[in-house]
């Protein structure tokens, strides 16, 4: 892959600029062709910090008065790269995403198929290098029938989705897309707002239209800031991820779980029995705490997600 061929997206958002230049300085570094920088909802001041560091190189900034979230962000960056772009790939990058030093020259080495979605590696992902090596594309994110990772049936009665490539669904920061996935207005689901929603995005991509995703294994991007899910693993009995999420990570992050889980689900016995004890488990583990306001942060997602999918399907 030429360098030349290659343009960057970058989603920033809030106060965000002491990642983001770094980010933005290690691309200008590679010689890449043009990096687009959606700003979601920054200050009108940091926006115009921006555009002053930046005056002189090939970076676009492009400016929403409103923060869209992940899912909004990046469908909006991909839209408004369709129409002021026309380089071969698409690479996207969160606002923390920092390339390794050496970035373009392993990238010429590389040769994408048609069909062919890349997704560079992240030290932090040790779990899709892990998918990659034990041919489990599904295994970051479970079987069909689990309920927010969890699947208490998985050694009875196993339900993984059969698909080519090294990984089943891959999170924003590291694809790199062909320009045919945007010239089909192939975009992220903007009603996910935040969490989930990479991963609705790249399995609709594989699943719905028939594209592999190649995890490039000897390139690492560095995540300067730990993602949520990562950074927030408690030990313990009754321990979880969200002991210590606030309420807008808790809530979005169960809702658009439930959303993405009720696509996959192939027996909806078995799911109905991992969504229950799932649930029973993870509210206990509030409520040993006396964390009561997380009890019902999670069931306000719940009941949401509920609602939202009764819609959809009474709909159709």
């Amino acid at each position: 892959m030429n360098k030349m061929d290659l343009a960057v997206g970058v989603l920033t958002y809030g106060e965000r600029n002491h990642l983001l230049y770094p980010v933005i300085d290690r691309l200008l570094e590679q010689g890449l062709n043009v990096i687009y920088v959606y700003c979601n909802g920054i200050k009108r001041s940091l926006f115009g910090a921006l555009r002053e560091r930046y005056k002189n190189d090939n970076v676009i900034l492009v400016y929403s008065d409103e923060n869209l979230g992940s899912a909004g962000g990046y469908y909006k960056l991909l839209e408004y790269v369709a129409e002021a772009d026309c380089s071969k790939f698409l690479m996207l990058l969160d606002d923390d995403n920092l390339v390794p030093n050496n970035f373009t020259e392993i990238l010429k080495d590389i040769d994408v198929k048609d069909n062919e979605i890349l997704f560079i590696n992240r030290k932090d992902r040790h779990i899709l290098v892990e998918a990659k090596k034990q041919k489990k594309p599904w295994l970051d994110i479970g079987s069909k029938n689990s309920f927010l990772g969890h699947d208490y049936f998985r050694g009875l009665i196993p339900a993984y989705e059969e698909v080519k490539g090294d990984l089943l669904v891959a999170p924003y920061g590291g694809l790199i897309l062909q320009r045919e996935i945007i010239e089909k207005a192939i975009y992220p689901n903007k009603s996910y707002y935040l969490y989930a929603d990479d991963y609705d995005y790249t399995y609709r991509l594989v699943t719905k239209h028939g594209y592999v995703i190649r995890l490039i294994d000897d390139l690492e991007i560095e995540d300067i800031e730990t993602s949520f899910h990562l950074e927030n693993k408690s030990v313990g009995l009754f321990s979880n991820r969200y002991i210590r999420a606030p309420k807008i990570r808790l809530y979005y992050s169960v809702r658009n779980q439930m959303l993405f889980a009720v696509n996959r689900v192939d027996n909806w016995l078995v799911f109905g029995i991992n969504s229950v004890f799932t649930s029973l488990y993870i509210n206990f583990g509030f409520i040993v705490r006396l964390d009561f306001k997380r009890v019902i942060w999670f069931l306000l997602a719940a009941a949401d997600a509920i609602k939202i999918i009764v819609t959809d399907r009474t709909s159709r």
